[in-house]
């Protein structure tokens, strides 16, 4: 997956947690009108996060297969972060509604952290991926983690698996192999 759409769908799901946590608590039934400010304010925070993350996310313009499970984890760091950031703002949303414009603050700084952990993230799993196709360091079972956590179709998986495993057997075939790859992967 793309970052742009990983950060869209940490967008979604911080708007979507928001939304539910909202509606399922007491505090809001009691203060409506201070909790749809709040939900409000936390929206535009969440929209302004999602354009400085989208616009992070175009800096880092090349990320690999590999660092989309990277990012995937750093995701979950930041939906938990975010998590905590919607609690903080469920409680504001009670006292005033000025808390909840900083709470909003708070969720915006920490999609940018988790922005930044996924661009270092892409650089690691970039690196990774150099280190698995490259003749010299020719590990199978490494270029075969490579191909299942690409964007690839099933059948071309299927076909590079299989020249992997051919390689396997006959080290004449790793550099071919390799080349292929990389062609395959756009590398």
């Amino acid at each position: 997956m793309n970052r742009n759409v990983l950060i869209a769908i940490l967008a979604a799901i911080l708007v979507i947690g928001g939304i539910w946590y909202y509606s399922s608590s007491e505090q809001v039934e009691e203060a409506t009108g201070t909790a749809e400010q709040a939900a409000e304010t936390a929206t535009e925070a969440a929209d302004t996060a999602t354009e400085a993350a989208e616009d992070a996310t175009e800096a880092a313009t090349e990320a690999t297969d590999d660092a989309a499970a990277t990012a995937t984890e750093a995701t979950d760091s930041a939906t938990e972060a975010a998590g905590e950031a919607m609690d903080a703002t469920t409680e504001a949303a009670g006292e005033a509604a000025d808390t909840a414009t900083e709470a909003a603050g708070e969720a915006m700084d920490a999609a940018g952290e988790a922005a930044d952990a996924a661009a270092g993230a892409a650089d690691d799993a970039g690196a990774a991926m150099t280190e698995a196709l490259d003749p010299a360091t020719f590990d199978p079972d490494s270029v075969i983690a490579t191909i299942d956590a690409s964007s690839l179709d099933e059948g071309t998986k299927a076909t590079l698996k299989s020249a992997v495993e051919a390689a396997r057997a006959n080290p004449d075939l790793v550099q071919p192999t390799i080349d292929q790859i990389k062609a395959a992967l756009g590398l």
